[in-house]
């Protein structure tokens, strides 16, 4: 509220937080201004001792196994249990897919006691809090954000750096960062078959997970790298300086 009085510029990181807050605090328009978090490309790069086998082995998982990771606070606002849902299914088909959980949260106990319920908590591993995301990441071959709403989540724009094909639901921000089919698949809320066939199409089809790859990577580098964050924000900061000083 008090931005509202005594700020001459707002940011918001994506088109549709600057709209919720726009129609929330009954603001004009023109005082926002949408500048997307930028992230360093050079963090999103391993190590040359690196072992991808090895760190699957960490983690209990074959080196064979195709892995879907999931980063995030575990919270109903991140609807992890929707991909719980579609497991099942998932695994009838793929009985070599595993699902790796990154990150601490209130629902953990409550989501490993569903994965137990539905038969699949040996293809589920929680890892809790990690301070080396590059590294789980690696082992990736899908990126997974089951969200029920969002701002911009940095989670996804740093699993596009590293050239991981990227399936979001279509709220918040997403579909401002994700171009549906081309560099992402882009999936309702709440909806496990939704889950289920995206995951199914990119373990079947190599090509289109290399394709929503490389147009992911090319979209972080285009508009979501820290040296594009800098020169904007300074573009912004003239420009609002401009306009008061004449």
């Amino acid at each position: 509220v008090t931005a509202k009085y005594f700020c001459d510029k707002l940011i918001a990181v994506s088109e549709d937080v600057r709209d919720f807050h726009i129609e929330t605090l009954k603001l004009n328009k023109n005082k926002f201004s949408v500048l997307v978090p930028g992230i360093n490309l050079n963090e999103f790069q391993l190590t040359d001792n690196f072992s991808l086998n090895k760190k699957k082995l960490e983690l209990g998982i074959d080196i064979n196994s195709f892995v879907v990771v999931v980063v995030g606070v575990l919270s109903e606002q991140k609807g992890h249990k929707y991909l719980i849902e579609a497991a099942p299914s998932i695994l009838i088909k793929y009985p070599d897919i595993r699902f790796l959980i990154i990150g601490p949260g209130p629902l953990r106990q409550e989501l490993e006691q569903m994965t137990k319920n539905k038969g699949v908590s040996n293809e589920f591993i929680f890892t809790g809090f990690s301070e080396n995301l590059v590294d789980l990441l690696a082992i990736s071959n899908v990126f997974i954000s089951c969200s029920l709403w969002e701002g911009l989540p940095q989670t996804v724009i740093e699993a596009m750096a590293m050239n991981k094909p990227v399936i979001a639901t279509k709220v918040g921000g997403l579909p401002e960062l994700i171009q549906d089919g081309k560099s992402g698949i882009l999936i309702p809320p709440s909806d496990p078959s939704a889950i289920v066939d995206s995951i199914i199409s990119i373990r079947e089809n190599k090509k289109i997970a290399q394709n929503l790859s490389t147009e992911g990577r090319k979209v972080v580098e285009e508009y979501f790298s820290v040296k594009v964050m800098v020169n904007k924000l300074q573009e912004l900061y003239l420009k609002t300086l401009e306009s008061k000083h004449g």
